[in-house]
């Protein structure tokens, strides 16, 4: 076990070190080889620490194992942010050898169909950054997170299921972000990882249930005070809304 940990440590400083040598190496040695070379060693890297990390998770059993610093200091995880921007940095230095070189041009007096026009547009267009509130375990808070994630992400058919992955992992804090925190963001674990969230926290009966303790418990208004009144009607409306959405009939 001591001698995983100790690997693990090792192919993280590898990582850094590649990183910062590459920032260091002259642009004429720049080349596509160079970048190709390049992304398959991080490639390897990436994998040989995935399958320690793996062996390392299999391997404990007790929970002295859990208070090493490879887990107090979420050695994991930096691996992952670091392996994401040294990629991300070479594809996009990569990218530029890839593209032709001079750009093609439609031929004169060329008509171009409508549909055409309209999907270039569609791809121009820049929308802001897709926020959705966080969604922290509390069951009240589930139904309003579930229909905002489903409609602006899960449901988007242009977004791939490592992006998917990745809003939905930024999305969570407390029990549910600790809950999908060794998934790794690719594409195979996306789907398990929204079933897995869904199994635990789409729960009609508790949702309903910590919904109407909101609803029953506001505290009572015993001055005159505008305010109090909005935040009352603001919390009865939003629990009536949210009983709606589950199917929960409220006219009575």
């Amino acid at each position: 076990m001591e001698d995983l940990l100790i690997c693990q440590h090792e192919l993280l400083e590898t990582l850094k070190r590649a990183e910062i040598n590459y920032k260091k190496t002259p642009k004429e040695r720049i080349k596509r080889s160079y970048i190709e070379t390049r992304l398959e060693t991080l490639e390897q890297l990436w994998k040989d620490f995935k399958d320690g990390h793996k062996s390392i998770i299999v391997k404990i059993t007790k929970q002295e194992d859990r208070e090493d610093s490879y887990f107090e200091e979420n050695t994991y995880e930096t691996f992952e942010e670091l392996y994401t921007q040294y990629k991300a940095t070479l594809k996009e230095h990569l990218q530029p050898f890839l593209e032709p070189s001079t750009p093609s041009s439609p031929p004169p007096h060329t008509s171009t169909p409508m549909g055409n026009v309209q999907k270039s547009l569609d791809d121009e267009v820049k929308l802001p950054m897709i926020e959705i509130p966080k969604f922290s375990g509390k069951y009240e808070e589930w139904q309003t997170f579930y229909d905002l994630f489903s409609s602006l992400i899960h449901n988007h058919k242009r977004l791939s299921p490592v992006q998917k992955l990745h809003y939905l992992k930024g999305n969570l804090v407390g029990e549910p972000e600790a809950m999908l925190r060794n998934f790794t963001t690719t594409n195979a674990n996306y789907t398990e990882a929204w079933n897995l969230l869904v199994k635990r926290y789409d729960n009609k009966r508790f949702n309903c249930n910590a919904l109407l303790k909101l609803l029953f418990t506001h505290r009572s208004i015993n001055t005159e005070s505008a305010s109090l009144i909005k935040q009352l009607v603001d919390t009865f409306s939003t629990c009536l809304n949210a009983l709606k959405n589950m199917g929960v009939q409220t006219d009575t």
